[in-house]
């Protein structure tokens, strides 16, 4: 029977700790402070940062020291009354569980390291000060692309932008960290992204570089060929051509093997181009590979070109790839 109740007491401390470190609910909100989290989409935001940062924490250091820390800050958020005082309490424990580098050099030209092939960003920080920065961003993903200023606020080490110029409620929190890295987060999809061009995001680890410092990217290094000689016998086969695939892989998804032969199928494009400049890639664990590629002229009308170690005649075309293609005319 003592076995029985040390396990329930037991499970019941362990489950105590996994609630008093899981982020807020607003389905059952249970407090005044949790109520005004949830009734403020910033402070909601907040709170998905700081939570997403110290379950990293959880994991890279010592556990006990992280959660005694995460309930001492607990203790301060919760005895907050107001949402300033709550917004002030999660740049506190966002800048203490990031371990943030409070004589950080915020001048220069960061760029974005994060992003995915075909997208990128930029920013120019200059005219720092003791409490402020200006700020000049550059952030595209294919041919949406935007420019976009702001004035970067200093708090307890963080930057913060509470909105930046020409968009609606769009705010960004950035992080200094020890690496000499910066990392950036906007206030979430909506407020950001209605302001922003269409899938543009500016978040990401940002570093400081004269230009783009992130390698050039292949296929194989994006995932789409996940073995080497096949990502080869797929150079030696489209030739010139293989830096066309690569620009156009801006956004990759499998497709459906329509012609039931076990072949893994990748239909690529450039946003804001989807039906102008794509790609498909077809190809079987033993090497057979079929591929097209459409990408406008001189007069922007569609070219198409279609290589295969198979049968270079585009009129024995596997399903799969016909039906791409009527999908893409469509």
């Amino acid at each position: 029977m003592n076995i029985v109740y040390f396990r329930l007491g037991l499970w019941l401390f362990f489950s105590c700790i996994s609630c008093s470190v899981a982020a807020i609910c607003c389905q059952h909100p249970k407090t005044p402070v949790e109520y005004s989290i949830c009734n403020n989409n910033d402070l909601r935001w907040l709170d998905d940062i700081l939570h997403d940062i110290y379950w990293k924490n959880r994991v890279n250091k010592d556990r006990k020291k992280v959660d005694q820390q995460w309930l001492d800050w607990l203790e301060r958020r919760n005895g907050c009354t107001d949402d300033k005082c709550i917004e002030q309490a999660y740049y506190h424990g966002i800048a203490l569980f990031s371990d943030i580098d409070p004589q950080f050099n915020w001048a220069g030209s960061w760029w974005n390291l994060t992003a995915s092939n075909g997208s990128g960003g930029n920013i120019l920080i200059n005219d720092v000060k003791n409490w402020s920065a200006h700020l000049d961003s550059k952030i595209w993903s294919g041919v949406n692309r935007g420019n976009y200023q702001a004035e970067i606020c200093k708090n307890i080490g963080l930057g913060i932008v509470n909105n930046i110029a020409d968009t609606s409620n769009c705010k960004l929190l950035l992080i200094p960290l020890k690496t000499a890295a910066i990392k950036v987060h906007s206030n979430g999809s909506k407020e950001c992204q209605i302001s922003m061009p269409k899938d543009v995001f500016i978040d990401g680890c940002y570093i400081r570089a004269d230009k783009d410092p992130r390698p050039e990217a292949t296929l194989l290094s994006i995932g789409i060929f996940t073995e080497a000689y096949l990502e080869k016998a797929f150079k030696e086969l489209v030739g010139d051509h293989y830096s066309r695939f690569i620009k156009t892989a801006n956004v990759y998804v499998y497709r459906d093997d329509l012609d039931n032969i076990g072949a893994k199928v990748i239909s690529l494009w450039v946003r804001g181009m989807a039906n102008k400049q794509a790609a498909i890639i077809m190809y079987t664990p033993n090497g057979k590979i079929w591929a097209a590629h459409v990408e406008p002229d001189h007069l922007g009308q569609p070219v198409m070109g279609y290589w295969s170690n198979v049968s270079p005649d585009s009129d024995k075309m596997p399903k799969t790839l016909k039906m791409w293609q009527r999908d893409l005319m469509d």
